[in-house]
């Protein structure tokens, strides 16, 4: 149920693109840094003052993080410092650390840097629950309006058909409410976390990337060396 981290053998590596390093850190070069998805997406490419900005109250996003992942706020600093982002969280639910997570610091990390004039809300719970977590939201009194989540696996791998159909009630009810929900539609291809078999091969879909009341994420590669077109990431599970 963790989000899939990278072997030991996969850190450190060098970046392969050929743009300007925009961060301070020798080590972002070559590295999708907030300012190289800013250039490709045409988004604001520096966090301007927040009284300068005048952002309408009514916005609001958040991440979801569990199992222990937890994030320092020096951390935070240190990158936004480097990047030349302004990256803090505006509100926690839920248990707070100042422990630094890996999945949870990427997660603030970058959706800030898209939008750092949005109040971002930490949603936190240790046991990694689906419904509980949506159950959660749909009873927040003025719940954020955009939910980031790179949690999941496969369908085979959930409690029962049941156990879906539930979490998709759940979602419904989150879209009445007008809050959109955005999963990660997992990083192991069409084969999923059990694999494509070796007799008997077959695909193994995601949930809840592949439920129809969310908004599935998967991810993109450059086709070269530059910013410029892309191709989809063929260890992703599809989405947009």
């Amino acid at each position: 149920q963790f989000p899939r981290l990278p072997s030991k053998g996969l850190r450190n590596l060098p970046g392969a693109g050929e743009w300007p390093n925009a961060c301070d850190a020798k080590g972002c070069e070559g590295l999708v840094t907030p300012t190289v998805i800013a250039q490709r997406y045409k988004l604001p490419d520096k966090a301007a003052p927040a009284q300068a900005i005048k952002p309408k109250k009514a916005n609001s996003m958040s991440v979801a993080e569990f199992q222990y992942q937890f994030y320092k706020d020096a951390d935070l600093k240190k990158f936004g410092d480097s990047c030349h982002r302004d990256v803090k969280v505006d509100h926690v639910i839920g248990e707070e650390r100042q422990t630094g997570g890996v999945e949870s610091e990427l997660d603030i990390e970058y959706i800030k840097s898209v939008a750092p004039e949005i109040e971002l809300t930490v949603i936190y719970n240790g046991q990694y629950s689906l419904l509980d977590w949506a159950n959660q939201i749909n009873t927040l009194k003025n719940p954020p309006l955009v939910h980031s989540v790179s949690y999941g696996n496969d369908e085979a791998q959930q409690t029962s058909t049941e156990y879906m159909l539930t979490c998709n009630t759940a979602f419904m009810k989150a879209g009445v409410r007008g809050l959109s929900i955005l999963f990660a539609s997992g990083d192991q291809g069409v084969c999923g976390r059990e694999g494509c078999g070796f007799i008997r091969r077959h695909f193994n879909p995601d949930f809840p990337a592949a439920s129809p009341y969310i908004t599935a994420v998967g991810g993109t590669n450059f086709e070269g060396t530059a910013i410029g077109p892309e191709t989809a990431w063929n260890n992703g599970g599809g989405g947009f």
